[in-house]
């Protein structure tokens, strides 16, 4: 259980970190307040789905079992991210003309 409590930990911290330094790269200055707001209204709202979904899975099947499908989930999520998001693909966002 703690191994999936630090994957969904890590995963969270890479996305965040990520997500937005690729969106500040991206995203013109005068779009950034609302790109930013309709991100935070994603990712947070999301939050409360995943607890409720995560309580009645627990609830239903056991707190192990709820640990090991969103340990799974966090893996299913990582490891695209990692192999997708790459220093190559980040230089690419940086040699991008800029949108403004």
């Amino acid at each position: 259980m703690a191994a999936g409590a630090f994957l969904g930990g890590m995963g969270g911290i890479l996305w965040t970190v990520n997500s937005r330094t690729i969106g500040q790269r991206l995203v013109p200055d005068a779009m950034f307040g609302r790109y930013n707001a309709a991100a935070r209204l994603f990712s947070w709202g999301a939050m409360p789905l995943g607890a409720g979904l995560v309580g009645v899975l627990a609830e239903w099947l056991g707190i192990r079992t709820a640990f090991a499908v969103f340990t799974l989930a966090t893996l299913l999520t990582i490891v695209p991210f990692l192999r997708t998001v790459t220093p190559r693909a980040l230089a690419a966002v940086d040699a991008a003309p800029a949108l403004d």
